[in-house]
């Protein structure tokens, strides 16, 4: 075909093959130049390429490395975890039976003190002599001694045992 009077390159190498009998290509020459300019251009691209590459794997062992890692310390979280809840459950069970003791001591201290006021009573009832008075007087006294210094530990203690529980 022609534009304007001339021949299109394709018609050009057209109408040549069919003159010479062989596949002509005039732009062959140039590719050829070009594909050398370019081969260098394309192993530098592909020497770029192989870096990039292997930073990408650099970059995938690490984040691997750094999964296994976290892995290692969820499970490890899970185990304080679990640990920390038995703990709690334990000193909870203490707390526990530490009040029934004290609860069941505090009855006993209670029962020992009425029986030791019908002791006294009976005793003073059956008191003949004044050495004898003198003798429960003096027992009376060290047991309300005793009892004021127990009874002041046991407001201390009660009082620390209030503070825990708000605590909790």
């Amino acid at each position: 075909m022609e534009v304007n009077g001339r021949i299109t390159l394709k018609e050009f190498e057209r109408q040549s093959s069919v003159l010479l009998g062989e596949r002509i290509n005039v732009l062959v020459p140039f590719y050829s130049s070009s594909n050398r300019s370019s081969h260098s251009n394309d192993t530098e691209l592909i020497v770029e390429l192989r870096r990039e590459i292997a930073s990408c794997h650099a970059t995938i062992d690490e984040l691997q490395t750094k999964i296994v890692i976290c892995e290692k310390s969820q499970r490890l979280s899970n185990e304080v975890e679990v640990e920390y809840e038995d703990l709690v459950k334990f000193l909870y069970e203490q707390l526990r039976q530490y009040k029934i003791n004290e609860t069941n001591q505090l009855k006993q201290i209670r029962a020992n003190d009425q029986l030791i006021q019908k002791l006294f009573n009976y005793l003073s009832i059956y008191v003949n002599e004044p050495k004898d008075e003198h003798v429960l007087a003096q027992l009376k006294y060290e047991y309300e001694q005793q009892q004021k210094s127990l009874q002041n530990s046991n407001d201390i203690s009660i009082i620390s045992t209030n503070k825990y529980r708000q605590q909790f």
